[in-house]
């Protein structure tokens, strides 16, 4: 062979070489798993030092073969002196076990820099991430913050004009300093409201090719009606507290240990854990002895919920006459944090027990059934 097709020879060698190390088709893809948890953790704020702790209740279990654990997190880097943690700006986790409670030891995948959380960018961003990098049959996606629902509460409001329910001053003057639905960001100063967090939910379906299969809040203030109803159409099962959670929020290590115990558990079954976990790990439990409330919303529900209210509020107006008997279920009813949060089923119990007019009282029962 002469030497000019040796070289002919040798550079086509190198060019499938070279095809074969940058071709997709040459490229593993990753392997699909059961589950991939997706937390959010909007911790640019006075929550920062929570997120070492829960990362850390998630590294009890870590990744396995069957499931993900992945984590975008946001710090300020200067409430929390005394955390492990001292960085500032966003960073993207792989969750993996490990056996050390008080130190955080996950892999950093990305390092962002500062990142506004309440920006839609920002989560969709975090969900294509995941999507391509740690796909699975079903998706777990919480969102890790404060929250208020549906009310945007501005800085120094007056008691009065958020609802005064009889708290202790501090704690109602706290409530009334905050300003954000949820995903609220200290450096950027920003929040995402709740018709936002709908268009972003949407993006985040389109995303993921799918619904998501458990939508959760790890925040105060978000199980309810406004919100459940706009989410409802980008994810099968909702989780949320319709009341204030307490700091150390949601017991992560009982919930990785279930779902790495048996990942082939659907959305409704990991739904049915992260309410039983967090109830029980609050009565005595991991986390305390503190009065707690967590509930899962059946998103396929929402559709009957819908005209049963609607059925309901017709009824009521028809009956108008009857509005004090409505002003004493409302003024009666449980409260959570303002006074305009009231709980629907309780009020309904007490406006069935008011004794009001036979369209309002079946009305009323229809109602309640389809939150029950």
């Amino acid at each position: 062979m002469d030497n000019k097709s040796i070289r002919t020879s040798t550079a086509l060698i190198i060019a499938v070489l070279l095809f074969a190390a940058f071709s997709p088709a040459f490229s593993a893809a990753p392997e699909e798993k059961e589950w991939t948890f997706m937390v959010f953790m909007a911790a640019d704020n006075n929550l920062e030092a929570a997120t070492a702790y829960d990362i850390n209740e998630l590294e009890k279990f870590g990744s396995t073969e069957q499931v993900n654990f992945v984590a975008q997190i946001d710090r300020n880097g200067s409430y929390s002196n005394n955390s492990e943690l001292k960085w500032s700006g966003a960073r993207r986790f792989y969750v993996t076990k490990d056996n050390e409670p008080d130190k955080m030891t996950s892999q950093m995948i990305e390092d962002l820099g500062d990142v506004d959380m309440a920006d839609p960018i920002a989560l969709t961003d975090f969900v294509g991430w995941v999507k391509e990098n740690y796909p699975a049959r079903r998706y777990a996606l919480i969102l890790w913050n404060h929250g208020t629902g549906w009310k945007e509460i501005q800085p120094g409001a007056a008691e009065g004009d958020v609802g005064d329910i009889g708290l202790p001053a501090g704690m109602q003057a706290a409530i009334n300093s905050i300003s954000y639905n949820i995903s609220y960001d200290d450096t950027s100063k920003t929040s995402m409201n709740i018709p936002t967090l709908g268009e972003t939910l949407a993006k985040v379906k389109s995303t993921l090719g799918q619904p998501i299969d458990l939508l959760g809040f790890d925040a105060c203030l978000m199980q309810m009606v406004e919100v459940a109803w706009t989410a409802a159409p980008h994810a099968l099962y909702q989780v949320g507290s319709p009341d204030l959670e307490p700091e150390r929020g949601w017991p992560y290590d009982l919930i990785a240990g279930a779902l790495t115990k048996k990942p082939e558990m659907d959305a409704r079954e990991l739904a049915d854990v992260i309410v039983n976990a967090y109830n029980k790990s609050y009565v005595g439990g991991s986390q305390g002895n503190t009065a707690v409330v967590l509930s899962a919303i059946d998103s396929s529900k929402s559709e009957a919920f819908k005209t049963a209210l609607n059925d309901f509020c017709n009824a009521a107006r028809r009956n108008i006459r009857e509005i004090d008997k409505y002003e004493n279920a409302r003024n009666a009813a449980l409260k959570y944090s303002y006074g305009d949060y009231v709980d629907l089923g309780h009020f309904l119990e007490l406006l069935i027990a008011e004794k009001v007019s036979a369209e309002t009282r079946s009305a009323a029962a229809k109602l309640l059934k389809t939150i029950r």
